[in-house]
């Protein structure tokens, strides 16, 4: 459901003439399902990750017609962190099935291309079913992902997001997000976005108590290239709920 609201008039560079770069406001997700990566840049690397992520990658995945947009974020909040890097991509597949066959062979092109460098290594991907939504257009200050434990995956998903207090805030836009039962990872993994005109400092305070600060924990990964991920030295324990807090850097698309 997308509810009229205050619009933000923003000033967006355009990348070679075909696409937007957005680096002052985000509009809540409303596809079909999104597409999670959470990533880290290799030593040394510096803003080479940024440049190429931004102004090649995302592109690239859009004009290729992966995806419809493409949203980059950085941790900020207190807590485990699994990786410093976020992004989201949406789209608007009917199901995991149908995404992976049109993904997975333009992603090898890409490869094949030399447009995937090896500036980064991603800590975990999935793709996710939209399962809620309740959007508004505002400004956007801040992201918060709020996950269940994805080591233990759990049942239903607004069920679970209706046992957590989540607390009131300014005006956002919420996006409920699963595994598809079938899918890669099985059933359960649940993720919760909020997006809210509120500052860092007063949005963590208005978290504060719900669930585990910081990001959950991920099972295993390997990606779509064969590639394994770097097992985590250290993991904390199991949580019910995992509250991280996100910086927007970039939106590419619509």
């Amino acid at each position: 459901m997308v509810v009229d609201g205050p619009r933000r008039v923003t000033t967006r560079k355009l990348l070679c003439g075909r696409y937007r770069i957005d680096r002052s406001s985000v509009r809540g997700h409303i596809a079909r399902m999104a597409f999670i990566v959470w990533s880290t840049p290799n030593p040394g690397v510096g803003d080479d990750y940024h440049t190429w992520y931004n102004e090649v990658h995302l592109p690239d995945a859009i004009e290729n017609g992966s995806f419809v947009a493409m949203h980059r974020y950085e941790a900020v909040g207190p807590g485990y962190c699994a990786a410093p890097f976020l992004s989201i991509a949406e789209a608007d597949y009917g199901s995991e099935a149908e995404a992976w066959a049109a993904v997975r062979p333009r992603a090898q092109a890409l490869r094949d291309a030399g447009r995937i460098d090896d500036l980064y290594r991603v800590d975990f991907a999935v793709m996710l079913l939209t399962v809620d939504t309740d959007v508004s257009f505002h400004d956007v200050e801040t992201l918060t992902t709020v996950q269940n434990d994805w080591r233990n995956p759990g049942d239903d998903a607004p069920r679970w997001l209706a046992s957590i207090a989540v607390p009131e805030a300014s005006s956002r836009s919420m996006q409920l997000f699963t595994t598809e039962p079938e899918g890669q990872h099985g059933p359960g993994l649940h993720l919760a976005l909020f997006e809210s005109d509120a500052g860092l400092d007063e949005t963590v305070d208005a978290w504060s108590g719900v669930g585990t600060a910081g990001s959950s924990p991920t099972p295993p990964y390997t990606t779509l290239f064969g590639v394994e991920g770097v097992p985590a030295t250290h993991q904390p324990d199991r949580a019910e709920t995992w509250v991280q807090h996100w910086r927007h850097l970039v939106t590419v698309g619509r």
